[in-house]
């Protein structure tokens, strides 16, 4: 698969700074969502903004998925291997040395 070329219609590409800026809390300021489960265990919500709404959205998918999130953590700092051992065949070992060459966590403290 090759990336798609550039699309002059769109003005730039997206990038952390074109979002709004985080509430100031000492305005009184604060994230706020309401979130309702279906039956089903399919979180909807809504908010009044878009900080509140992707708010509401981490906070659901952190309940509904929080394992997935925290082995995520670890592998992007290149942990697997320090907190669930080396793994059959040092996997673990081998899979932290080629994302720490990555350098992910390192780049988006950078940012």
């Amino acid at each position: 698969m090759t990336r798609p070329e550039h699309d002059p219609s769109i003005e730039h590409e997206p990038h952390l700074s074109d979002l709004p800026p985080k509430p100031d809390p000492s305005d009184g300021a604060v994230y706020q969502a309401e979130i309702r489960w279906t039956e089903y265990g399919i979180p909807h919500i809504k908010a009044d903004d878009l900080g509140s709404l992707t708010f509401g959205q981490g906070y659901a998918f952190a309940k509904m998925h929080v394992c997935v999130l925290a082995e995520q953590i670890v592998n992007v700092r290149s942990q697997q291997a320090r907190f669930f051992g080396p793994g059959k065949d040092d996997a673990n070992i081998t899979k932290d040395f080629g994302i720490h060459g990555l350098q992910l966590y390192e780049r988006v403290k950078a940012q």
